[in-house]
């Protein structure tokens, strides 16, 4: 099945997001606390709450994206990607390199995502949409001369899915709210141990 599959790439990305913002809430939770502390400051600072969170998003964005393009160069896949049964290949039918993985990964959310930029991020995606629909690629992928093909899902995987973005989120809920734990700690807990 090779036809183009817009909302299957869009919620493997979603997991795929998910899985990382997990991985920070745990890794980084004086992030996370900082990040809660200043929103109750807010109104007494906000263009520091603003420069802040400015830059903690960008370095957890270009995290991610290194992130992202060393899954895709070492087993040619990230979970959603898998879980989905997404494959993303070059032209000639070989796994991306990480230079090439990093390049196409940058530049999806470059120009399909905004950098996350809330607003401007829903034109882009509209706009990666009806490219994927009318063309069947993205720029990212013709640029990068990159194949996306998919296989049929099935009814498990998607059950997986669910349950696993409701895990997610819910251990990243649970996470989010805690003092500085060790990472063994908030696991232990996040999961009601």
């Amino acid at each position: 099945m090779n036809n183009a599959r817009p909302w299957v790439r869009f919620w493997a990305r979603g997991l795929d997001i998910s899985l990382y913002s997990l991985i920070i809430t745990f890794a980084f939770p004086s992030l996370v606390n900082f990040s809660i502390y200043m929103q109750e400051h807010i109104a007494i600072q906000w263009y520091s709450f603003f420069q802040q969170i400015a830059a903690l998003g960008l370095i957890s964005l270009a995290v991610y994206i290194i992130f992202e393009s060393l899954l895709l160069s070492t087993f040619g896949t990230t979970l959603g990607k898998w879980l989905f049964r997404v494959s993303l290949k070059t032209a000639d039918d070989k796994k991306l390199s990480f230079t090439l993985a990093l390049k196409r990964t940058f530049l999806m959310y470059f120009r399909g995502l905004a950098l996350l930029l809330p607003f401007l991020s829903i034109i882009t995606l509209i706009y990666a949409y009806a490219s994927l629909s009318s063309s069947g690629s993205t720029s990212w992928d013709k640029e990068c001369h990159t194949v996306i093909t998919h296989q049929r899902i099935g009814f498990l995987r998607i059950v997986i899915f669910i349950i696993l973005l409701i895990f997610f989120s819910d251990l990243k809920s649970k996470a989010s709210g805690m003092e500085m734990m060790t990472i063994h700690q908030q696991i232990m807990y996040a999961c009601g141990i």
